[in-house]
């Protein structure tokens, strides 16, 4: 039987196999990552609530500029995963759990973000399901295109 209790007999996987299941985990820290970047808004505003201040602009800035300089990118940069985070965790939660669980890519959410972000709210609630399902089984050029289509004729 076993003669090495260290020794496994597990299959060795391919390389392709392992890159794609690196890519499932990327995935899964991109949720997670954005997911924190949520609650770091919201203690943003939760601060300029309690100081008695509304949120403004210049409020919102420093949490970009603040989240630019953590992750060494720009500002502009800074403001699109806030805004992403936002959508994901409060008008797309369907999204962040496939992106969590590894079957679309944090550029499907974006486009998805994005593009549901567009039209009317009452659309979005009918189309998210429809652009989630094409977003788990296409590559994210073909779903730029099916989501664009499928926003065009709704």
């Amino acid at each position: 039987m076993y003669n090495d209790p260290l020794a496994l007999d597990w299959p060795v996987p391919d390389e392709l196999e392992v890159v794609m299941d690196m890519n499932r985990m990327m995935a899964s820290h991109d949720a997670e990552q954005l997911t924190r970047i949520d609650r770091v808004r919201g203690a943003h505003l939760a601060d300029a609530e309690v100081a008695g201040r509304a949120m403004t602009d210049v409020v919102m800035r420093g949490l970009r500029l603040e989240l630019a300089a953590g992750l060494r990118i720009t500002e502009h940069e800074a403001g699109d995963l806030i805004a992403l985070a936002e959508g994901l965790v409060h008008r797309y939660p369907e999204a962040m759990i496939a992106l969590r669980d590894g079957h679309i890519l944090k550029r499907h959410a974006k486009l998805l973000v994005d593009g549901l972000d567009e039209i009317e709210p009452d659309l979005r609630g009918e189309l998210v399901g429809r652009a989630l399902a094409l977003a788990e089984v296409q590559p994210v050029g073909e779903f730029r295109r099916s989501l664009r289509k499928l926003i065009e004729s709704a």
